[in-house]
């Protein structure tokens, strides 16, 4: 799980709990620089969606089904979002 953290973004990163197990959702991204573990992991563990890892180029390709939600938000509330999420960190 560290791996996966160190190399997705948040903003294409969210976990779900099913069954009291862990279900990660990643967007569409490229890895780069990463250690064929992760890789390995990510391949063993998939449900939906193709990853290609690269040893030659240290990269992995996650394609997905997810996608991008964009809302309107106050400024006081996406504010107020910012704060609480700074103050769990």
């Amino acid at each position: 799980m560290d791996l996966v953290y160190q190399h997705v973004k948040a903003a294409n990163l969210y976990i779900e709990m099913i069954e009291n197990r862990p279900m990660l959702h990643i967007k569409d991204t490229i890895l780069h620089g990463v250690y064929d573990e992760l890789g390995y992991f990510l391949k063993r563990q998939l449900v939906q969606g193709p990853a290609k890892h690269s040893t030659e180029h240290e990269a992995i390709s996650i394609e997905s089904e997810e996608e991008l939600l964009s809302i309107y938000m106050p400024r006081d509330i996406k504010d107020s979002l910012k704060k609480w999420a700074k103050q769990k960190a």
